[in-house]
């Protein structure tokens, strides 16, 4: 009789481990490559329109000669004769055809002055000035959900251990995985892996004046493959970094469109798979001079310094950089200020988007102290008043995100101060709070009148009550307000309580947020 038992339990155990084996493998295709597939999947997850901020950083060889006006593009720049970049390389390194060419940065060379030139940073366990902790902390403190590096820039370097393409910093340079130290170091903050893809345009036009090179290896590094290696490279080196990390956004910059359509939907398919398999949503972008590249029904858009003017639906990404013209490190880096980019985050979430914000670090993993007070002045803004960014959505029932003098956003525009007659809503999920966001504080005693609540335009009888979000999380203080033609207006108090980048007022109903409503 135990026999029989023991003998019906192996077979029930062995019926359980076909149907577990046959679930997973379900699991692990429920995307296919088409398509119809991959348009299925959420281009916009609860969890990102939640996140609202994100932080990245250009960081790579380019960072090492740190020149001379778009830093990260020095590679490309350096080839041409009429750039401040050749006149540098020149000056600094040799001929960058033939003495001292982009490779020299990544596998190490003296330099024309006799100092050894390499993009090796250096962890502080080690003696050196790199700590992807600190990184992490700083990013945590300023307030980003997302964060992660430019995995692989247009010049083809990766910045984690790849079996497909030698040119990554585990086996020059640094001889470590860059980017498996900052997923540990991101996910232990809980913070979200973001990673950035620049690799399409690696070998479709980054590299156009490098002379043929007959080294296969430096043909791979200067996009120099035949077309079909150079795609079936492209997927290999994101397949890597899904298989080792599985991020959480995947970023993808210009160029998409050139690169085999069958390659681009294993990929998503792939990555979306992953996501199945690993039980969480993820992000998959594309910016929008490349429309071409996805489909757009299950990545997001992304727009680059600026943004839409008006509100724009479905989701999208804004990215910004923290300096003016570059991206990378350079001497001399011209910083934006904080309320700036404060500024534009909020203007940018009131939109109906997201922004991330990229960071410049020194070639030795220093992170330059103007960009850390930055960070630390976004953070102060947001981990105070984020009631009114985290987890809020756009007045998208009312059409409106705001109202001022201040014109924000555009195409490759600079971020800019707003001031206390701007304002920008945002509501939150259960649609019973409305924010209003302005940027600049309307004065001791003054009365702050918000036209867009007119009466014409809603009804305000149930608004239970306004209030100006306090220093301190979770405190507030309320203010008189009645409603005129003019609008709503609230009574600011009469001595400003402190002083911030904007200030965030909080209007409160008993029940729903009225319509808006627009004439006929």
């Amino acid at each position: 009789m135990q026999n029989k038992q023991t003998k019906w339990a192996c077979l029930v155990s062995l019926l359980l481990a076909s149907l577990t084996f046959a679930a997973t493998g379900l699991s692990a295709q429920v995307y296919k490559p088409t398509w119809d597939s991959v348009d299925r999947h959420n281009p916009a997850p609860e969890w990102y329109q939640d996140a609202k901020f994100g932080l990245y950083f250009h960081w790579g060889a380019f960072s090492v000669p740190a020149c001379c006006v778009h830093g990260e593009w020095y590679g490309n720049l350096m080839l041409d004769d009429n750039t401040p970049e050749h006149i540098n390389q020149l000056n600094n390194y040799g001929d960058p055809f033939t003495v001292f060419t982009y490779d020299k940065f990544i596998t190490g060379k003296n330099d024309l002055h006799g100092h050894f030139t390499q993009f090796a940073p250096k962890l502080k366990s080690d003696g050196g000035n790199f700590d992807p902790n600190e990184w992490a902390q700083l990013f945590s403190d300023a307030g980003a959900k997302w964060a992660g590096p430019v995995t692989i820039f247009h010049d083809g370097y990766a910045l984690f251990d790849s079996a497909a393409n030698e040119w990554n910093t585990v086996h020059y340079g640094p001889n470590l995985d860059l980017l498996a130290l900052f997923a540990t170091a991101i996910r232990a903050k809980n913070l979200k892996l973001y990673t950035s893809w620049h690799t399409a345009f690696n070998f479709t036009g980054y590299w156009f004046d490098m002379p043929h090179q007959q080294d296969p290896s430096l043909q791979k590094l200067y996009g120099q493959l035949p077309k079909a290696q150079e795609d079936q490279l492209w997927l290999d080196e994101l397949r890597e970094a899904i298989d080792q990390q599985h991020p959480d956004v995947m970023y993808h910059d210009f160029n998409l469109y050139k690169i085999a359509v069958k390659k681009r939907l294993e990929y998503l398919a792939d990555y979306y798979n992953d996501a199945v398999n690993q039980k969480k949503d993820v992000v998959v972008t594309y910016k929008i001079q490349d429309p071409h590249g996805f489909d757009k029904k299950g990545e997001l858009v992304v727009y680059e310094r600026g943004g839409p003017y008006g509100m724009v639906s479905p989701y999208w990404l804004d990215s910004e950089s923290i300096a003016d013209g570059t991206w990378g490190y350079i001497q001399n880096i011209k910083y934006f200020s904080s309320k700036a980019l404060i500024h534009a985050l909020i203007d940018r979430i009131s939109k109906n988007g997201n922004m991330q914000l990229n960071i410049a670090p020194m070639a030795d993993g220093t992170i330059p102290q103007e960009q850390k007070d930055i960070l630390t002045a976004i953070g102060a803004q947001l981990n105070t008043f984020g009631e009114g960014i985290f987890s809020t959505r756009a007045w998208l029932a009312a059409r409106v995100f705001g109202e001022g003098p201040t014109q924000l956003g555009g195409v490759f525009t600079k971020p800019t101060e707003g001031t206390n007659k701007d304002i920008r809503f945002t509501v939150n999920k259960a649609n019973d709070t409305l924010y209003a966001t302005v940027l600049g504080w309307p004065g001791d005693g003054k009365q702050l009148i918000i036209t867009t609540l007119d009466p014409s335009h809603i009804n305000l009888s149930t608004l239970n009550n306004v209030s100006l979000l306090g220093a301190t999380v979770g405190t507030y203080i309320n203010l008189n307000y009645t409603q005129d033609f003019q609008g709503l207006k609230a009574t600011m108090p009469s001595t400003q309580p402190y002083t911030a980048a904007a200030y965030v007022l909080k209007l409160t109903f008993m029940g729903k947020i009225p319509t808006y409503r627009w004439p006929d």
